[in-house]
């Protein structure tokens, strides 16, 4: 199978931030090498929410022929039941899926770079991109990755549990950054009373039960993080619940 071959599914779960994420996929339309599908997954809170979705996305579904899908969720779901349900529902046939977030956003290479990957080493799994900070609607110069330049294979789960225990050079992806196969993906569980907060890095690791995992340190994507929040006091009350 080469690379043409392959077919791809972007999920991008959004709740209550319509602006942000019409922004998100105006990126995912832009790509050099084109989703075969892609879903919004809305678990927006209200129906207003919800309304504000579909206007402002209306253009670009228009235009886009079928391929962008709004989706919304039966019921008010916590993240983890949120991403439970995507995985129960949205994986079709698609050799590859990606699960997004609905404030950041994809460089036009993205996938394309992703999937190199995929073309060359059939022995991973997934490959997490890094990402170019942006604070608000501002970019920054630094990135989520400490390095900007060359990969790296990870072939066990103590291999990439050092990097978010070590305090070096190279730091993890972010969550949204990762490119899976979609028969893996299927397998992995989030679930946050595995991990609190950081039960997304629990299901990451479950990926090495299937194979290895290659991390991109060429910037692929924005990662958003807002003015008004503070990730920098971690809640040890939180973590333990």
């Amino acid at each position: 199978m080469t690379k043409l071959n392959f077919k791809v599914t972007l999920i991008i779960s959004t709740r209550d931030r319509p602006d942000y994420l019409s922004l998100a996929v105006e990126s995912a339309v832009k790509q050099t090498r084109k989703f075969n599908r892609i879903i919004i997954s809305d678990n927006s809170s209200t129906g207003i929410f919800k309304s504000q979705n579909r206007k402002k996305l209306k253009s670009i579904i228009d235009n886009q022929n079928g391929l962008i899908e709004i989706k919304p969720t039966p019921s008010d779901m916590p993240s983890d039941v949120h991403t439970k349900y995507i995985q129960d529902n949205y994986l079709d046939d698609s050799d590859f899926i990606t699960l997004f977030h609905d404030d950041d956003e994809l460089f036009p290479t993205y996938l394309q770079q992703a999937l190199n990957q995929f073309d060359h080493d059939r022995t991973i799994v997934a490959v997490g991109s890094n990402a170019r900070i942006m604070i608000d609607k501002k970019v920054q110069k630094r990135t989520f990755m400490g390095k900007t330049s060359g990969e790296k294979t990870l072939r066990t789960k103590a291999d990439f549990i050092k990097f978010y225990m070590d305090i070096g050079p190279i730091s993890p992806p972010p969550f949204c950054g990762y490119l899976y196969r979609t028969s893996v993906f299927k397998l992995i569980s989030v679930d946050s009373t595995i991990g609190g907060k950081y039960s997304d890095v629990v299901g990451l690791t479950q990926l090495f039960d299937f194979g290895s995992v290659r991390w991109v340190f060429d910037p692929q994507l924005y990662y958003r993080l807002h003015s008004n929040q503070n990730s920098q006091i971690p809640s040890t009350l939180g973590f333990r619940s």
